[in-house]
């Protein structure tokens, strides 16, 4: 979780909020970034992360998959509710990882 962690975080803006969510599920928040920009930041993140080897002592080197999921809104307000998105983010992303993962999927609320 660590390397993939810092690999996120490379990848990344410097001002982007990223943090884990659950189990091993992260959140980005691209704040300024929509639909195809975002999609952008994610193709990178995988990239890394798919460049990434992660030994294991005694052990094959692991293979890491990653999925991403992006639910891009045209305005965010003081008022609007995050949790719904994050939830259509992780939609999104199960909808990558049913794909065969390595991917985005881009949803538009």
């Amino acid at each position: 979780m660590r390397v993939v962690a810092q690999v996120i975080r490379e990848k990344s803006r410097p001002y982007d909020c990223i943090g884990r969510w659950m189990g091993d599920e992260f959140v980005i928040l691209l704040s300024g970034v929509i639909g195809a920009d975002a999609e952008k930041v994610a193709e990178r993140v995988i990239a890394g992360v798919r460049g990434t080897m992660i030994e294991v002592k005694n052990e094959a080197p692991l293979m890491v998959k990653i999925s991403a999921g992006i639910a891009s809104a045209s305005r965010i307000t003081a008022s609007t509710e995050i949790e719904p998105l994050i939830q259509q983010a992780r939609q999104a992303m199960a909808h990558a990882k049913q794909a065969g993962g390595n991917q985005v999927f881009l949803v538009f609320v």
